[in-house]
């Protein structure tokens, strides 16, 4: 019997909803924080004895990582017309110190593991061996020292932004339903881990913005005072805070 189970999911921190179409509907507006609280009751209802792992990342990166994955999934809204139609979904996903107090309350802080994603970056078996070792795990699992998923270029971005854009605005004089079944049709275009060859000879040299986003993270550093007293976060600290 396997002395260990795992299991994981963004959705535990956050519901990001569920966008009909990418760029002609954004996510239902809901009480987050209530969901949060509702999420970690739940899950120390079911494993009281469990070991939580929070990872974090720096404001800047993750939500440029999250608006990335949008655009290439077909999102035809600029970054801050998202902070402007979805108000509190990033103000509550990247609220650390809330979300690492809560769970510790429920849990225990003694069983709250919290490690910065850029160790993983930087170096990924201490990372692993910090798990390892909190979990009083003897083998040890071997990590494939290599980046998957890997971001598009910025320049392709830029175009798969553009063309989004273009075709959201084109569909708007056509009955909603037409509109999302359309859309529908341009996002199995995009599907898949490498660029739409189409879009990809769109790119220019021009890259992807991201507008409003250093307002949006100087607004958001409080957030995260509660890792500046963990001693794994210190060689970390100005990506956080800088």
């Amino acid at each position: 019997m396997p002395q260990n189970y795992l299991f994981s999911c963004e959705d535990f921190s956050i519901w990001q909803g569920e966008p009909i179409i990418y760029g002609l509907a954004g996510s239902v507006h809901y009480d987050y924080r209530k969901f949060q609280e509702n999420i970690s009751a739940m899950l120390a209802g079911l494993f009281p004895a469990a070991k939580v792992l929070i990872v974090t990342r720096s404001h800047r990166q993750i939500i440029r990582s999250i608006y990335s994955q949008y655009i290439a999934k077909g999102g035809a809204f600029s970054l801050k017309e998202i902070f402007t139609v979805n108000p509190g979904m990033f103000q509550h996903f990247l609220n650390y110190n809330y979300v690492i107090n809560l769970y510790r309350a429920k849990f225990g802080k003694e069983n709250v593991i919290i490690l910065p994603y850029e160790m993983l970056r930087d170096e990924p078996a201490k990372f692993i061996a910090a798990i390892e070792s909190q979990l009083s795990i003897s083998g040890k699992f071997d990590f494939p020292n290599k980046q998957v998923n890997e971001s598009f270029d910025k320049r392709i971005l830029n175009a798969y932004f553009k063309t989004s854009k273009f075709i959201y605005t084109a569909l708007k004089p056509f009955p909603k339903r037409l509109q999302t079944w359309l859309y529908l049709q341009y996002m199995q275009q995009l599907r898949g881990n490498k660029p739409n060859e189409f879009i990809k000879l769109l790119a220019t040299d021009n890259e992807l913005i991201y507008e409003g986003l250093d307002d949006f993270v100087q607004d958001l550093k409080p957030t995260a005072e509660i890792l500046r007293g963990e001693p794994v976060y210190q060689p970390y600290l100005n990506e956080y805070f800088d």
